[in-house]
């Protein structure tokens, strides 16, 4: 018993796991159009709910940096699923900013036409529906960030939102 105790403790300590879950915001879904938006889930002992934290400023950077001042804890991107952004956003700002936040090379990214809406769809929704969720089920072909850092001259996918996520087609990003 006491081997099992011990090489639990050193697991812990070689993998680092001893981050607090409830001292971070967990985000899953990241918009960026005129501000920037998170959608986190707040971990409840009792229940889980989803709520967001907006920012402007006068770069992505400046955003990224009040977003972090506005957040009560320590913003997470591990879990980050899906980025939406305006469909003018330019390539070489977007992987700026995205090389800022250093998110993973899986995260999807696809464009859209009217950002605020999907993100009320999405406060309605979460946890249980995320956008990744709805673009597997609309079998959208997303583009992660990996391909996106590979290819300038990608095109993305673009949703919008009416009664439900509706797929539109593709478009290159702007340079």
């Amino acid at each position: 018993m006491k081997k099992i105790i011990l090489i639990m403790i050193i697991t812990i300590l070689i993998t680092g796991c001893t981050n607090d879950i409830n001292n971070e915001i967990i985000v899953t879904s990241l918009y960026i159009d005129n501000n920037l938006t998170c959608i986190y889930i707040v971990p409840n002992e009792k229940d889980s709910y989803v709520d967001t934290i907006s920012s402007q400023g006068n770069n992505y950077k400046d955003m990224y940096d009040n977003l972090n001042n506005q957040a009560s804890q320590k913003l997470y991107f591990d879990h980050l699923t899906t980025i939406i952004i305006n469909e003018n956003i330019k390539y070489d700002d977007l992987i700026n900013f995205l090389n800022i936040i250093n998110i993973k090379d899986n995260v999807n990214i696809v464009l859209a036409k009217n950002i605020p809406d999907i993100i009320n769809k999405y406060k309605q929704l979460a946890p249980f529906t995320t956008p990744s969720t709805t673009l597997k089920s609309k079998k959208i072909k997303t583009i992660t960030y990996k391909e996106l850092k590979q290819n300038k001259n990608i095109y993305l996918p673009i949703i919008t939102y009416k009664q439900d996520v509706i797929f539109v087609g593709y478009k290159k990003m702007q340079s």
